[in-house]
């Protein structure tokens, strides 16, 4: 295993769980500059984003499939089983696999480097994953891809760090992601999702609607309310983007600096997870909705 990049990814993780666990959120302003309106909107289309290494990625991993060999995108079957097929998404290029089983605890923990260069956007992650597979009987499976059809729970912790470039938007990041999912084995349509998103980093973007470029550090948490996938309609379409829909709950912690003067702002409100491939983010206290691309990221007004 690469134990440099799992001591990064772990501190990381550490000093996330700090923040989560200890930091006071200011109260929120009411009076919010569409600067900051943008930048919320740019930074939790990038926390969701399946492109930007964001939550859409972590489900993606979370319902894959782990070996020795690396991850896997099975067939469903029709009791259940893994949710998408190997052509569902394109996925980056991975690297530097390592893989390891821990039998008393049932933890598979997976460490890879993951990497992409595209004409519009390039990334590089390192990247620590953790799952816990159950049975329907509450029994560990130590090889969920071989026994794909009887699982029924996922206990999944994602931990990522990397940096991501387009032409418009480049940043650099931390991620901790948790989810836990029940009723893959059973015969319900639904599956009920649980968990979490903390980040931190620095963002520059090119801004649409504020005018100039805005530079900022940042803290994001997303808290998963109320978050379901259609096996249905995910089967048929071979993505989780346009399956999923519910509510999600943000806070995100603005620092640095606007127009030469040093400026913190605590921003939240709520994201719905519509079932189209978007999102509608909208905030506390002020009449304004955005929506985002789930796949992508970008945001419109």
């Amino acid at each position: 295993m690469k134990t440099t990049n799992i001591y990064i990814i772990i501190a990381t993780a550490a000093a996330l769980a700090l923040f989560a666990g200890c930091n006071t959120v200011n109260p929120v302003d009411q009076e919010l500059t569409e600067e900051e309106i943008e930048l919320t909107g740019e930074i939790v289309g990038e926390s969701l984003s399946g492109e930007r290494g964001g939550l859409m990625s972590t489900m993606y991993d979370a319902f894959s499939t782990v070996s020795q060999d690396g991850i896997s995108y099975g067939q469903v079957s029709e009791t259940g089983g893994a949710l998408l097929s190997e052509n569902s998404v394109n996925r980056s290029s991975e690297s530097e696999w390592s893989a390891e089983y821990n039998p008393e605890t049932g933890e598979h923990i997976i460490s890879f480097r993951r990497s992409f260069e595209g004409p519009f956007v390039s990334k590089s992650l390192s990247v620590l994953n953790k799952y816990i597979f159950t049975d329907p009987d509450g029994e560990f499976l130590e090889f969920p891809r071989r026994d794909q059809d009887l699982i029924e729970t996922i206990d999944f912790k994602g931990m990522k760090s990397g940096s991501v470039e387009s032409a418009r938007k480049s940043s650099s990041f931390s991620r901790v992601d948790t989810l836990f999912t029940s009723g893959l084995y059973s015969e319900s349509p639904i599956l009920s999702m649980d968990g979490s998103h903390d980040g931190e980093g620095e963002m520059t973007v090119q801004l649409r609607e504020a005018d100039g470029t805005a530079e900022r550090s940042y803290k994001v948490r997303l808290n998963l309310i109320d978050v379901q996938l259609d096996k249905e309609v995910v089967q048929t379409n071979g993505t989780l983007e346009e399956g999923v829909t519910g509510l999600i709950t943000y806070t995100v912690e603005l620092q640095g600096s606007s127009n030469g003067q040093s400026r913190e702002k605590t921003i939240s409100g709520t994201i719905e997870m519509t079932g189209d491939g978007t999102a509608l983010l909208r905030f506390d206290r002020i009449q304004k909705v955005l929506r985002l691309g789930l796949r992508s990221g970008e945001v419109n007004q």
